[in-house]
């Protein structure tokens, strides 16, 4: 009768920690191919922009990429995308996409990098993460948002839920402030200041007129370079 007591118990431990680790594994979700106790997530339950005209995400498709916590540690994943209208990267997960909640202040998607930690502005705080599209002693920033709008024409009793995406530029020079930038060479050269002349001259044998970021890129490049001379 004690070695079936015994058993019994043995038995009633094993299965209290079989379920404690199960329980472990479906709460901690994670889609890279090896399972990483840091991949916590918060399932989404709903899905609000099936009707809406647009995508919320950015890429639009779920993309590989990873994440670096503020421990300097980095968690890779097989498919990643970034919701700008709550400002949360999702992960997918067996089909059912989850906010990753871990502490982060950086992640890749892609080629294309994103980070937090830069000085407040108006509108963002500290938290904000802006994508990275020159990573010098000057750094170009990109940062999106979007809110849903209804759009509905004169005389007409259809309404069409929109997206209205916003993306504002920044430059932060090595003070480590913020300045809004937009595609305007001259306005441009003027917050960067230093070396003006010569940064117009280049602009002109180049024919940079600033008609794209590529060319901004282009710009703060020559200029980092003009520092090492």
């Amino acid at each position: 009768k004690l070695k079936t007591n015994i058993v019994m118990k043995s038995m009633h431990i094993f299965a209290v920690l079989f379920l404690i680790i199960f329980q472990g594994y479906s709460q901690n979700p994670a889609n890279s191919s090896t399972w990483l106790e840091d991949s916590n997530g918060k399932i989404i339950s709903s899905n609000n922009y099936t009707d809406v005209d647009g995508s919320p995400y950015f890429p639009k498709d779920w993309i590989e990429g990873s994440i670096t916590l503020k421990t300097g540690k980095s968690i890779a994943y097989n498919a990643l995308r970034y919701n700008i209208i709550t400002g949360n990267l999702e992960f997918n997960y067996t089909g059912k996409p989850y906010d990753v909640t871990n502490s982060m202040n950086e992640f890749v998607l892609g080629s294309m990098k994103f980070r937090n930690g830069f000085p407040s502005t108006e509108k963002q705080n500290t938290e904000t993460y802006y994508q990275i599209l020159h990573d010098g002693k000057q750094k170009l920033l990109c940062h999106r948002a979007a809110n849903i709008y209804i759009d509905q024409a004169y005389n007409s009793a259809t309404k069409t839920k929109k997206l209205d995406v916003i993306e504002t530029y920044y430059l932060q020079k090595t003070d480590g402030k913020l300045h809004e930038v937009k595609k305007n060479l001259k306005y441009f050269l003027a917050i960067l200041g230093d070396k003006s002349n010569q940064l117009e001259e280049y602009c002109k044998r180049e024919n940079i007129k600033l008609k794209s970021w590529d060319d901004a890129v282009k710009v703060l490049e020559f200029s980092e370079g003009l520092e090492k001379q």
